[in-house]
């Protein structure tokens, strides 16, 4: 199998939102499924429960990645 760079990109890249998402107190979920816009969901926690309230996330691919937190 073929470790392309693109994907090794994206996978960088689902890493640097999933964290940043996270240490502003949202759990961040992946979507797995294809579906051409939203990539993943931030939920808001606050005191520690799952409030229901959710981001759309659609995430872009670049070759340089920069993280600004």
């Amino acid at each position: 199998m073929k470790a392309k760079k693109s994907n090794r990109i994206e996978r960088q890249g689902i890493a640097i939102a999933m964290s940043a998402f996270e240490k502003i107190d949202y759990a961040f979920r992946e979507q797995q499924e294809n579906d051409y816009g939203v990539d993943a969901h931030a939920e808001l926690i606050e005191n520690e429960e799952a409030t229901g309230r959710l981001l759309g996330i659609q995430l872009t691919r670049f070759t340089r990645i920069k993280a600004i937190l």
